[in-house]
């Protein structure tokens, strides 16, 4: 994903900078927002539009971790078997962190006596993270959840669209502007779908896929970090997940407008639970790796 990849797109330490940078915004953007502080209407309103471009970024950069594999195009490659093999996949490595965030945000919620509306009904769409596939709209408890939403429903698609890119790239620029006229539809009638709807991003993700196939067919594959700088960044770069995952638990607990302190507090519990929820992740995907063995 974006920012779920931890794997392949190690290789490629400018990759993970631009993952690094969209989720350094995210995390300020929602603490602003959240707690009311600093933005005037028209500032929240930019500040929200270049959210969406860091979400583009979070999307493409999925798009081209898929894309520089080499998958799903040759002939026999895609079948029942190697579908479901592949959801399966996607659905453990997305919905194992979502179960994890949305776990810990309701009960940080609950004791901070956090507003929240339960009904049976929301809690259904809550714990299937469909809200944005059937409403176009964000969850009740964990909103910001609806990029992983967004995230598993694109890639649901994407061996389909993969096994036509390798019939013909014209299909792919077919789907990629229906979905553009899509966005553009509800970005004029009804604003949220047009953001949280998961086929909304599918311009930037198969955007992404052309990038990164077209850069292995031209024999440029991304190389493994070599210097100490690069693997700080490819280091930094697979802990954006888990700060996604994180960072809305100790923003919950911020005051109206906060001091600078409190900012500076959340901050640091941010990057305690990332590494907390990477080592987790890690080893609940080792344990996985183990139990196949």
């Amino acid at each position: 994903m974006a920012i779920i990849q931890q794997d392949c797109s190690a290789n490629d330490y400018q990759i993970e900078a631009t993952r690094i940078i969209a989720i350094i915004y995210t995390v300020t953007f929602h603490m602003l927002v959240e707690t009311g502080g600093f933005l005037t209407e028209g500032q929240a309103f930019i500040a929200l539009q270049i959210g969406a471009i860091m979400m583009a970024i979070f999307m493409f950069d999925s798009g081209f971790v898929h894309g520089i594999k080499e998958e799903f195009e040759s002939q026999g490659s895609l079948n029942k078997s190697t579908y479901f093999s592949y959801i399966k996949k996607r659905f453990l490595r997305v919905y194992i962190g979502f179960y994890l965030a949305y776990t810990v945000i309701f009960i940080t919620k609950f004791i901070s006596k956090y507003p929240m509306t339960i009904t049976p009904y929301t809690l259904f769409f809550d714990l299937t993270n469909t809200w944005g596939l059937f409403f176009g709209r964000a969850g009740e408890i964990w909103s910001e959840g609806w990029f992983l939403c967004a995230i598993f429903w694109v890639s649901v698609l994407y061996p389909f669209i993969r096994r036509l890119l390798s019939i013909s790239v014209i299909y792919v620029y077919i789907i990629i502007t229906l979905s553009f006229c899509f966005f553009v539809f509800f970005l004029f009638t009804a604003n949220s779908v047009a953001y949280f709807h998961p086929f909304s991003w599918i311009p930037e993700f198969f955007g992404g896929v052309l990038l990164g196939r077209h850069t292995v067919r031209k024999g440029t594959r991304p190389k493994p970090a070599t210097t100490r700088f690069q693997k700080i960044i490819v280091n930094i770069g697979a802990r954006t997940y888990p700060i996604y995952l994180a960072h809305m638990i100790p923003i919950v607990l911020l005051s109206y407008r906060p001091p600078i302190w409190e900012y500076i507090l959340a901050t640091i519990g941010v990057l305690i639970l990332s590494e907390a929820f990477y080592r987790l992740l890690k080893l609940v995907g080792n344990l996985r790796k183990g139990n196949k063995g």
